[in-house]
């Protein structure tokens, strides 16, 4: 404006939006790895993007109804780490714990450290906004110990079978990113090494239980998908998967879905084409298996 000169503001308003894409969705489970689900809704996470830069970015918190296939948005996650500044960090896993009742949390850092951190919590995650500080993981790719930048995705549930918690996760190494599996004794930490992938260009790691029987799945390269075992790692196959747009490099979010004594697989996933900035993807897809599996 011109000196002397003056503006007056009738109404200021703020508004949480569902962003310009949906990305990188992430089930909420509870600690045994089944989903979420409540009155017919399954409750995910996605990172909401912002235009240009992946810190315009926020943890959005979303349901779908599994009839209709309506998604909606419930809630936002925003982050602190004791510095007094609030972190959109996303690419969160969120495991609610029935016998605590509480939620527990692992988020990326992607805009500060690119490493692991956690928080845990009674507050009801799955609506509303919530500020969580949280706390840098205790694990391999640790920061502070020089190893963490550029590792993210996680995916963690408690294996009843071994005795420990199992986190997957994908890291920097030699320039493309790997698979990994760790395990501990507490969801939180200290986790030590289970199994390293032997491919790379690995992205959105998932730790998913199809035919009765666990993998670890990660996106890949353009549009290949990688299938490895749980909890070695070693290589089993590819799916592949076209998008109408163009786009690439989704993930394999796929999600056991209980129809009596069958199951069900419903794949959310979303592209990277169709971008008004850098970091503005997310086209979602839907999928649903068109075969059941019997339960034994």
């Amino acid at each position: 404006l011109p000196a002397g000169n003056k503006v007056t503001l009738h109404k200021a308003q703020s508004l949480l939006t569902s962003g310009t894409g949906q990305a990188d969705p992430q089930v909420i489970q509870t600690t045994d790895g089944k989903p979420l689900i409540r009155d017919g809704r399954l409750y995910i996470c996605f990172t909401t993007r912002g235009f240009e830069r992946i810190f315009d970015s926020y943890q959005g918190v979303y349901s779908l109804d599994l009839d209709s296939f309506e998604l909606r948005l419930e809630g936002a996650l925003f982050f602190g780490k004791g510095d007094g500044i609030m972190y959109g960090f996303h690419a969160t896993k969120v495991v609610y714990d029935p016998a605590t009742e509480e939620f527990l949390v692992m988020t990326t850092t992607h805009e500060d450290t690119h490493t692991l951190a956690w928080a845990r919590t009674k507050a009801d995650l799955l609506h509303g906004m919530h500020f969580l500080e949280c706390t840098e993981l205790d694990f391999p790719h640790n920061y502070t110990r020089g190893h963490g930048f550029n590792t993210e995705d996680p995916d963690f549930f408690y294996d009843s079978e071994a005795g420990k918690w199992r986190l997957a996760y994908c890291a920097l190494k030699d320039k493309s990113y790997v698979t990994y599996l760790c395990e501990s004794d507490n969801w939180n930490g200290n986790y030590t090494l289970v199994a390293e992938s032997k491919y790379n260009n690995n992205t959105g790691i998932r730790i998913t239980e199809v035919g009765g029987k666990r993998y670890v799945l990660s996106g890949g390269s353009e549009t290949t998908f990688y299938i490895y075992d749980y909890p070695t790692l070693e290589y089993e196959g590819t799916f592949q998967q076209q998008y109408a747009n163009g786009g690439f490099r989704g993930w394999p979010t796929i999600v056991p879905l209980q129809y009596g004594n069958y199951e069900r697989y419903l794949w959310i996933t979303f592209d990277r084409g169709a971008q008004t900035g850098r970091y503005s993807y997310g086209t979602l897809y839907f999928y649903l298996g068109d075969k059941m599996w019997k339960k034994e």
